[in-house]
């Protein structure tokens, strides 16, 4: 039995329609370990990323669902006011390099401080394999790959004016493809089902040797 710390936002949490109506990864991890879920509807990496600081030492593994990282610079009652953001903001530069910035810091500290034991899983930000930012992870994949294959592309900036207009592309995109998919990612159409937990689940009972 492992001892395991699940941090995200919503998608951590399990089935969605309004309120949880399934535990998901948690629930199936239960049965054969324990488990705590700390993940956040509406969190950000860099609060997950907070709690991996301040918890990581009390767990066996660390599974981090990934969410966007613009979310790093807002919160919900103070959306892109630069007042009140919650990470770091260089004035000097605009929200889409602050952006990409503070997603790699937060990323990078994890990888150092405990990166050998922490599962990435890419959900409302699909994680790309370039340089070396995801290396010296204990397991990376990306939710919606494990459904099925598809050429999604991800984004850091979506909604704030100073978003590439491909960056809104691909967020529309990706909003389109879970909202089709009435298999894995209904009743609600934003969040992954009962059955995509599952398929996450059977994925890393086949990929991590937990101890």
């Amino acid at each position: 039995m492992s001892n395991i710390l699940i941090v995200g936002d919503s998608w951590g949490c399990g089935e969605w329609n309004q309120t949880v109506q399934h535990k998901g990864l948690e629930l199936y991890l239960s049965k054969k370990h324990k488990v705590e879920n700390l993940s956040v509807p509406g969190g950000c990496n860099l609060g997950a990323h907070n709690k991996i600081k301040e918890e990581y030492q009390n767990y066996d593994y660390i599974i981090w669902v990934v969410t966007e990282p613009e979310r790093n610079l807002w919160d919900w009652n103070y959306y892109y006011d630069k007042e009140k953001i919650t990470d770091q903001y260089d004035k000097g530069k605009d929200m889409y390099a602050n952006c990409v910035e503070s997603h790699e810091r937060v990323i990078n500290t994890i990888k150092e401080l405990c990166g050998e034991k922490t599962i990435l899983i890419g959900g409302m930000h699909k994680l790309v394999h370039s340089g070396n930012l995801y290396n010296k992870f204990l397991y990376t994949a990306n939710w919606v790959d494990l459904i099925r294959k598809n050429d999604l592309k991800t984004w850091y900036v979506s909604t704030h004016e100073l978003a590439p207009h491909h960056e809104r592309n691909a967020k529309r995109e990706y909003l389109d493809f879970i909202a089709k998919d009435r298999k894995h990612f209904w009743p609600d159409a934003i969040h992954p089902n009962r059955l995509s937990h599952k398929i996450l689940y059977d994925t890393l009972e086949k990929q991590i040797k937990w101890t």
